[in-house]
């Protein structure tokens, strides 16, 4: 994909305003481990708050140290 390597979180904000949450969480998880800087935004970021009651993402903040 053209933009998976500096991209994760932009990608995984696209799909989770689509909500396909399993898709999200995957480019979430690659954000991560790319040190994405966007990540600080997470919380109250509108293009997840379909998933704020989904447990992986719940347990995601968790692993970041943020508010669930």
């Amino acid at each position: 994909m053209r933009f998976a390597d500096a991209n994760a979180y932009w990608l995984a904000q696209n799909d989770g305003s689509r909500r396909d949450h399993d898709l999200a969480l995957e480019w979430i998880a690659r954000a991560y481990n790319q040190k994405d800087i966007g990540l600080v935004t997470i919380v109250g970021e509108p293009l997840f708050k379909t998933m704020t009651d989904d447990r992986r993402f719940q347990a995601f903040l968790r692993k970041m140290n943020l508010p669930t």
